[in-house]
């Protein structure tokens, strides 16, 4: 009797087994027949062709001034302080240290300074050397050399 049971729960199982095969495979493949009511597609309407308009390229610079907050600048200065080297061995072509047109002079120091007049403050930040703008920070004295209007 025992053995008679065990068979048909085997078959049971491969019955319910199978069912639930057949059902994900409905499923899986047309995934709105697993459900009593098909709901219609809506038809499709063809909207009018949309003309493209052309727009105008800002450049980079202009970019960044639509960015920019206007208002953050206003009574407010920035300067760009820039120390170089400049020594006797340097003037000399007879030292290993002479600076000519191909070993040109670079700035040792930059630092921004903020002047904020509405807050009487001013706040300096100093801008490591060798800091990657293309070309290098230090080397914009390469390219001309600032003739400074004062000397310190």
């Amino acid at each position: 009797m025992r053995k008679t049971w065990t068979i048909l729960a085997c078959v049971l199982g491969a019955l319910v087994l199978t069912y639930c095969i057949r059902t994900l495979y409905i499923v899986g493949m047309d995934p709105a027949r697993a459900f009593d009511t098909v709901t219609p597609l809506p038809e499709k309407t063809r909207a009018a062709a949309a003309t493209p308009t052309p727009e105008v390229t800002l450049s980079p610079e202009e970019a960044l001034e639509q960015q920019a907050d206007a208002d953050f600048m206003k009574d407010r200065v920035n300067i760009l302080l820039v120390g170089f080297d400049q020594s006797p061995e340097r003037e000399d072509e007879s030292e290993s240290v002479y600076r000519n047109a191909r070993n040109n002079y670079r700035s040792d120091v930059l630092i921004l300074a903020a002047v904020d007049f509405d807050a009487g403050t001013v706040h300096l930040i100093s801008i490591p050397r060798d800091t990657y703008t293309p070309p290098l920070a230090n080397a914009a004295l390469i390219f001309q050399r600032p003739r400074p209007t004062t000397r310190a």
